[in-house]
């Protein structure tokens, strides 16, 4: 009489548990919507004839339920389809280290550094020119104009710093690279619709937005290369748009 086999049911497949976004990755999903929400609705403001002082703080308020909004959106997007198993890396929240990268992760990080590295040079000039010329104002000076140049020589500062990260294959702050190149990209746009330093605003806008492009797939390569890369194509509309509106309003 044969003997029959006896085989053990394999287990049935479970999904992949539901993907949790670090606090940290919220709160500047919701400073990057605020400060992108303000500089959209100050250019419209200024397009349509309101004075710079005067389109600053009405814009700032609508601005902060337009960012609202647009954090709601990147959150649901986010939950609904990156997060989902057909995109989602096994690895989503953890970015690999330098001894764990293939060659088009590390390919990646040698095409983002020089471009970082470009950025922080034009920040740190930028920024400087805006400070000088708030320091040499007499009488009322522009607020607006310190922050912009503040900002720019604090993050010129640290993308110095990152781009050298970058060159050793360091990608650990890819996102934060892509996500400060973005505002930048959007703060230029804003001095640039107020007349403050143009040629230099506008090649600082193109800039920035490449580097934040270029950050934003970096990190959607270091992460598995699943799914679409929706930080980088809303990195070049949003560049886009900051060029644009000043420049043809």
């Amino acid at each position: 009489m044969p003997i029959r086999k006896i085989s053990t049911p394999s287990p049935p497949p479970q999904s992949l548990p539901a993907a949790q976004l670090p606090p940290s990755r919220l709160a500047s999903w919701l400073f990057t919507s605020v400060i992108i929400g303000w500089a959209v609705v100050y250019n419209i403001l200024r397009v349509n004839g309101r004075s710079p002082h005067g389109a600053a703080w009405v814009s700032f308020l609508i601005g902060l339920g337009v960012g609202a909004i647009l954090f709601v959106i990147a959150v649901l997007v986010w939950r609904k389809v990156v997060s989902g198993a057909r995109y989602r890396a096994s690895h989503m929240n953890e970015l690999p280290p330098a001894t764990r990268l293939d060659a088009r992760q590390r390919g990646a990080l040698d095409v983002l550094w020089p471009a970082v590295a470009v950025l922080a040079i034009l920040l740190l000039i930028t920024g400087g020119a805006l400070v000088r010329t708030w320091l040499a104002t007499t009488g009322t000076r522009s607020v607006v104009r310190v922050v912009i140049g503040g900002w720019d020589l604090l993050v010129g500062a640290w993308l110095v710093f990152e781009a050298g990260m970058l060159r050793r294959h360091d990608g650990e702050a890819v996102e934060s690279i892509g996500t400060s190149a973005l505002l930048s990209a959007v703060l230029g746009g804003v001095a640039l619709s107020m007349d403050m330093v143009r040629p230099l605003q506008g090649a600082l806008v193109l800039i920035a937005t490449v580097t934040a492009t270029l950050g934003y797939l970096g990190g959607w390569r270091l992460l598995g290369s699943r799914g679409v890369p929706f930080a980088a194509i809303g990195a070049v509309l949003v560049g886009a748009a900051s060029l644009a509106i000043p420049l043809l309003g």
